[in-house]
């Protein structure tokens, strides 16, 4: 439980504090509406980098599987995770019936295990 203390100082009012409580409950609720799609390196079709993003296609399988995860979690948090390493973490806008992932900002490492486990576009 978090307990909360006012100290008055100058410029700080008590409707800052609230803010900064609400603020601070909002983002615990986001958080609890993560979803995590796990995916293995063999489950990925190919890649394609571009721009600076990596461009996933998945199986069909695991396409179908995204399809029904994002149809249900519109409005919520999803974690993309591959091998055991997250990938990406995005709000659900839409049901994403391509079975392709856009990931920004991938490190270094991490983009080059999948690219070493995964086949790559041409």
């Amino acid at each position: 439980m978090i307990r909360w203390r006012y100290t008055p100082r100058a410029g700080a009012t008590w409707k800052a504090w609230v803010l900064v409580g609400l603020l601070l409950m909002v983002g615990a609720a986001a958080a609890g509406n993560a979803v995590t799609f796990v995916v293995e390196t063999t489950e990925i079709q190919a890649i394609e980098e571009h721009q600076g993003a990596m461009w996933i296609q998945l199986a069909p399988s695991s396409a179908a599987r995204l399809e029904e995860v994002t149809a249900k979690s519109h409005g919520g948090e999803l974690v993309v995770v591959v091998d055991g390493l997250q990938i990406m973490s995005a709000r659900v806008n839409v049901t994403i019936r391509s079975g392709v992932i856009r990931a920004d900002g991938v490190s270094s490492d991490v983009r080059q295990r999948l690219i070493d486990g995964s086949p790559r576009l041409n």
